[in-house]
């Protein structure tokens, strides 16, 4: 029976291999501890490779930014899932919005806060990439 603490330590044995230049192939469906040690990914289905690429080129998504902006009465109308807390304004833009968005918050005499790419979970990822619809996502290998 797989225990926490066994699990803590197989993963320190595989950081530990990374830290000291080791290649170590990893094949497993718990995508969560994937992200906790592999520097790199390659999603295979039916026997073919249909993505693969660093973390990060897997998880961030170039196209979506989450920005967090104070001073604000509302977000701006092209943003998506918006809310506010403590007089923070959260909200996602596409990238053609970003500059719009923040010219928009200072305008209206508020404060750029962050500007972060969108990430994703592996899982997600994956999810979305084994759609039946889903079209091969091919990343650098």
């Amino acid at each position: 029976m797989k225990t926490p603490i066994s699990r803590l330590q197989v993963r320190q044995v595989l950081l530990d291999a990374r830290t000291n230049g080791k290649t170590v192939f990893l094949s497993s469906h718990q995508l969560s501890e994937v992200e906790l040690v592999c520097d790199r990914v390659v999603f295979v289905r039916a026997g073919q490779v249909i993505a693969s690429g660093k973390m990060n080129e897997l998880t961030e998504s170039a196209s979506e930014f989450e920005i967090v902006a104070e001073g604000l009465a509302a977000a701006p109308d092209f943003a998506r899932e918006a809310h506010s807390q403590n007089g923070r304004w959260t909200f996602i833009v596409d990238k053609q919005h970003q500059q719009q968005a923040m010219e928009k918050i200072w305008t209206a005499g508020g404060r750029v806060v962050s500007v972060t790419p969108r990430t994703r979970n592996l899982e997600d990822h994956f999810v979305q990439l084994m759609r039946p619809s889903s079209p091969p996502d091919r990343m650098q290998q």
